[in-house]
């Protein structure tokens, strides 16, 4: 995500043409904190950017979001380790310019098989793809044909 002064607009997925696409989820392992100075590789903590519900957009920085997002660390994990207590996530808000976005830390216990084949020679290639995929807090149903279902699977997303 960067630390970057740029303002960016922040909003609901396919209700206007945001540049950062909420709610949107960071994963330990995938980021450096550059605060602390480690990179936590254990894939076992979540931040996730998301918006006030009935608000449509909002404007901020990733700076403005890396440093909410680096006194929640420290607030709600890092200092309660360092006490003996056990860290159990947390939220920080208001964000941006209206004070409509938040960002919350949980535990992210992921569900992954993976195989032994090697797949791609650079994964961020990737992240095209995962921002093409739809994403909404509405409850869906998938499945196959015949299934009654929203969306039918196999679905295939590509870069």
């Amino acid at each position: 995500m960067g630390a970057s002064t740029q303002p960016r607009t922040f909003g609901e997925r396919g209700q206007a043409n945001f540049e950062v696409p909420l709610p949107t989820r960071v994963v330990s392992g995938l980021i450096t904190d550059t605060v602390y100075g480690f990179n936590p590789a254990d894939g076992l903590c979540a931040f996730t950017i998301d918006i006030r519900q009935g608000a449509l957009g909002d404007t901020t920085t990733f700076l403005a979001i890396a440093q909410a997002t680096g006194q929640l660390l420290d607030f709600c994990a890092l200092q309660k380790i360092a006490a003996g207590v056990p860290a159990r996530g947390g939220a920080i808000g208001p964000i941006g310019a209206h004070g409509d976005l938040k960002v919350t830390m949980e535990h992210y216990e992921p569900h992954v098989t993976c195989w032994d084949q090697p797949v791609l020679e650079d994964p961020s290639d990737c992240y095209v793809a995962l921002q093409s995929m739809p994403a909404s807090k509405e409850v869906n149903r998938f499945g196959r044909d015949g299934i009654a279902s929203d969306y039918r699977l196999p679905k295939t997303f590509t870069n």
